[in-house]
């Protein structure tokens, strides 16, 4: 008793957790031999839904007594859950257990002498439930499947597989490079379509890092092999993914690793040999100078990547130097026919089959990304786009020019920030053009 005292105590002024526990220790200190109960450790094989409800039942069980007190015995439970943890379920039920412990604290009302006190430690408690639920994502996605040596395209085909058990086929697929990942909010798109009378819309964001047209075409009809496919594509991106002249790395590191011998036999196959050692992130750590968000903790359910951070040339350049478009490889050797140009082409083929309109959005640059140099090539790309969608068969819609450059709407150069990506899905929402699907019942 006086060591469960001596924890209390702990758990009220101390919070548990540190901000950033050791991968040794997740409670970030020396785990005492009494508060490791096997009971709390083993899993048990219960099922994970009965242990929650049982959980939530108990909660509402509890007599009418101080929040603050509930609260801390809630924090206490979590805490010796977490000493013992060693499955993902262990962390589900410290992760619910730190949920509670943050619902009760939250409820010291405003005029409780004790409320200041107790807001802290509902930041403290969030913290630590953050840090069991990345600890019960990490230790099981749920499936195990062979790297296709793109950690974020490994993130996302775990989380659209389960995105298709969870909430069904999307009616919207947006596709793309890293621009698209954090370039279209798919929650904001639903929103403004559901207000244009499209309800009810499921949209997924399966944008990855480096991804160009041949990537595209490769997740569409290998990587989707079998699946239910989107209603509608979208395809989000600009010149870069169009570009022949440039080595496809992020398409020969895929079509080498063991995901796509996964796979099976496929008719696609890179255009030169490449260590398939070397995956897509370390070998696009940097885009020209520019940084590429890495982390994959950041997805979201809809497979989208928000950035908060706000391109400010002043402070940019004083981290990053500048390369001018005489010197970025995304434009050596500027040629928009070839293998890209082929790929383009048997996607929107394979699409039109299926009777699947896409449809391609050209995202805006900065005016400090656009030298002339650049602004030269991508005015180039719009007019090839232009001329050729009727006859290609997809639909082009060109979001330059249209108030969508300014530097708070970006997080780089050439990226968007989320505050970006809900103006795109704004403007994309209001786009009458579009052949958006009716929401099935």
């Amino acid at each position: 008793m006086r060591f469960l005292a001596i924890v209390t105590l702990a758990i009220v002024t101390w919070g548990c957790f540190s901000s950033s526990p050791s991968q040794g220790d997740p409670v970030g200190r020396a785990a005492s031999p009494e508060s490791n109960r096997s009971t709390e450790g083993s899993g048990g094989g219960n099922d994970r839904s009965s242990e929650l409800l049982s959980l939530n039942a108990e909660l509402s069980a509890q007599p009418a007594v101080d929040p603050f007190d509930r609260a801390t015995e809630r924090a206490l439970e979590a805490w010796q859950i977490a000493q013992s943890a060693r499955s993902p379920e262990d962390w589900d039920r410290a992760a619910v257990a730190w949920i509670q412990a943050v619902s009760l604290m939250q409820s010291v009302p405003p005029g409780d002498a004790k409320r200041a006190f107790a807001q802290k430690k509902v930041v403290e408690y969030l913290r630590n439930a953050a840090y069991a639920i990345s600890q019960a994502s990490s230790a099981n996605l749920g499936f195990s499947y062979p790297t296709f040596n793109s950690p974020l395209l490994d993130e996302k085909w775990v989380l659209y597989l389960s995105y298709l058990e969870a909430i069904g086929t999307p009616d919207v697929l947006i596709v793309g490079s890293s621009r698209a990942a954090q370039g279209v909010d798919p929650k904001e798109l639903q929103y403004a379509l559901a207000s244009q009378g499209y309800g009810g819309l499921r949209i997924f964001n399966f944008g990855i890092h480096g991804a160009t047209a041949q990537v595209v075409n490769w997740q569409l009809q290998e990587l989707l092999k079998g699946k239910p496919l989107p209603r509608l594509i979208l395809w989000v991106d600009g010149s870069r993914a169009f570009n022949s002249g440039r080595v496809d790395r992020t398409f020969e590191a895929i079509v080498t690793s063991p995901g796509h011998r996964r796979l099976g036999a496929s008719t696609l196959q890179p255009t030169k040999a490449i260590d398939p050692e070397t995956t897509v992130e370390r070998q696009l750590a940097t885009l020209d100078g520019i940084p590429i968000p890495l982390s994959v903790s950041a997805i979201d359910a809809n497979g989208f990547i928000p950035v908060a951070d706000r391109f400010d040339p002043d402070t940019y350049y004083q981290q990053y130097p500048y390369v001018s478009g005489e010197y970025d490889g995304d434009y050596q050797n500027f040629d928009l026919g070839g293998i890209q140009a082929q790929a383009m082409e048997s996607l929107v083929s394979f699409a039109r089959s299926r009777q699947i309109p896409v449809v391609f959005v050209n995202l805006p640059l900065t005016a400090d990304y656009l030298d002339p140099v650049r602004q030269s090539y991508e005015g180039e790309f719009r007019r090839y786009m232009q001329q050729i969608a009727p006859t290609a068969g997809f639909l082009w819609r060109d979001l330059t020019g249209r108030g969508l450059d300014r530097n708070e709407y970006f997080a780089d150069p050439s990226h968007l920030n989320a505050a970006g990506a809900a103006a795109v899905a704004r403007q994309l929402a209001n786009d009458s053009a579009i052949p958006w699907p009716r929401p099935t019942q």
